[in-house]
């Protein structure tokens, strides 16, 4: 998918082998050349990864596949050469992900199904117990409303699922935080 959700060009939707460098907030896909492609220009595909989500994905084609999607709404599919290698990115990205976004901005409305949040693309000023305490409040928050909305005979939207299967997501990549980034909290 390209940004907004809207569905990728068809010339756009194939398997291409890149090497990936993440740096920071940023990953960065540049294609490999193949003896095929030596005449074409090389693509590179820039991906910031505030507010992403990264989770494996069963794919009839390829294996070790991880989807991500980002703050954008923009969604990658990713094959891994090993299934550990699939794992380390997964991890990799929500970890980043999950410390380093920051807070959405305030909304002026409060009706969430029509205003989507406003998320911000620079970092967290948050330290990491702070951050912790912030996902953990979003899980009870969004499980909150939820619950609200099932009571109410409705069912929660689309956007109200995704951000709790997100925030819990970030919530277990910090919880594990101090191995990967060696931070005491």
């Amino acid at each position: 998918m390209d940004g907004n959700g809207k569905r990728s060009r068809i010339d756009r939707r194939s398997w291409k082998p890149f090497s990936a460098v993440l740096q920071g907030m940023v990953l960065q896909l540049e294609e490999v050349q193949t003896k095929y492609k030596k005449y074409f220009k090389k693509e590179n595909i820039t991906i910031r990864l505030h507010h992403a989500l990264a989770y494996p994905q069963m794919h009839k084609n390829m294996s070790n596949v991880l989807c991500l999607k980002t703050a954008d709404s923009r969604v990658f599919y990713i094959a891994a050469e090993s299934e550990e290698e699939q794992k380390i990115w997964v991890e990799t990205i929500n970890l980043i992900a999950a410390r380093y976004s920051a807070p959405p901005l305030i909304s002026t409305s409060n009706n969430i199904e029509e205003h989507p949040q406003v998320l911000p693309s620079f970092p967290s000023p948050l330290s990491l117990k702070q951050q912790v305490e912030y996902t953990k409040y979003k899980i009870s928050e969004n499980m909150f409303y939820s619950v609200t909305r099932r009571s109410r005979k409705d069912s929660p939207s689309k956007n109200t699922e995704y951000e709790l299967k997100r925030y819990t997501v970030y919530s277990r990549a910090l919880e594990n935080a101090d191995q990967y980034l060696n931070v005491q909290m």
